[in-house]
């Protein structure tokens, strides 16, 4: 027997593994796995926005809410270096992220005395109303640069655009911030021996045991109280009415004075005498960050 036909057997064995290992491979990938919810994968694009880490709670519950609105909706926890682009494309970096394989985890507060942890990365597949055609929307979080990625796969930029316009809204509305007390902090950059950043700075957000500085605490004589009462609690209880005769109903107060003249004391008391606000406290080095405070106010207002 010609030694050449033992060869081909071997050859014709080995080559029948390895296509079905990469059968079985591509049944198992993330692509696969969307595919099978999504019939016009290919004619998807991908679009993204960045959003501060602390914001992963409420990104998170605000996919959760469009997702639930659809009684055929899909989620697949797995992690992956690609962004999305590629995913859609089937196309990875390495051979090891094609597959579906758990995410890590990440612990975020949700209350004052409430920890839980995340899935790091992350797949919903909807529909939403209006829409014939499924939105793939991908959560993942990156704990290096603080920050969390919110991609949708749709065929449409139009229709991708408006999604994410949505879902930060809602993650805005039902914040788990709101109606709390918060710290902002500063997290300096973490370099290593070499001087390369191992992690950058960011700002981040901590609940605060809420405020509780009654009107007997507070010493004014009545001239300033009066001017407090009027100027802020008052107005504040009549803000919906403002609003709906067309008046203004934003102000804004600066005290000062030396310090121990009851500044911050009045500021708590406040914080425990208007209903449904958010408190936010910056101290030290995270006065730096007026844009990022500004915006913390602007999305929890009032």
């Amino acid at each position: 027997m010609s030694p050449v036909l033992p060869l081909l057997a071997l050859c014709a064995v080995f080559g029948a593994v390895l296509l079905y290992r990469e059968n079985a491979r591509k049944q198992d990938s993330i692509h696969a796995h969307l595919k099978k919810h999504v019939p016009r994968l290919a004619a998807y694009a991908s679009f993204q926005r960045a959003v501060p880490l602390h914001r992963l709670v409420d990104v998170y519950r605000a996919l959760e809410v469009l997702a639930e609105a659809d009684a055929g909706s899909v989620r697949i926890e797995s992690m992956h270096g690609e962004p999305l682009s590629l995913i859609l494309r089937d196309t990875f970096w390495q051979p090891g992220n094609v597959k579906v394989r758990a995410p890590a985890s990440v612990a975020r507060q949700v209350g004052p005395d409430e920890s839980r942890f995340f899935p790091s990365d992350g797949f919903h597949v909807f529909r939403a109303a209006g829409h014939e055609e499924p939105f793939i929307a991908r959560l993942k979080a990156d704990i290096y640069k603080n920050q969390i990625e919110l991609e949708i796969g749709s065929a449409s930029r139009e229709a991708a655009e408006s999604l994410l316009d949505r879902v930060l809204e809602i993650a805005s509305e039902r914040s788990i911030y709101r109606e709390h007390s918060l710290e902002i902090t500063f997290e300096s950059e973490i370099r290593d021996e070499y001087g390369d950043v191992e992690r950058g700075s960011f700002v981040d957000l901590r609940f605060l045991p809420r405020f509780a500085v009654s009107d007997d605490e507070i010493v004014l004589d009545d001239d300033l109280r009066q001017t407090v009462e009027g100027t802020l609690v008052d107005f504040h209880q009549r803000r919906e009415t403002l609003r709906a005769l067309g008046l203004p109903a934003r102000r804004g107060v600066l005290l000062y004075g030396p310090p121990g003249t009851g500044k911050t004391h009045l500021c708590k008391y406040l914080a425990h005498a208007l209903d449904g606000v958010t408190t936010i406290v910056a101290t030290g080095r995270a006065l730096l960050h007026a844009r990022s405070i500004c915006q913390t106010a602007r999305m929890l207002q009032p």
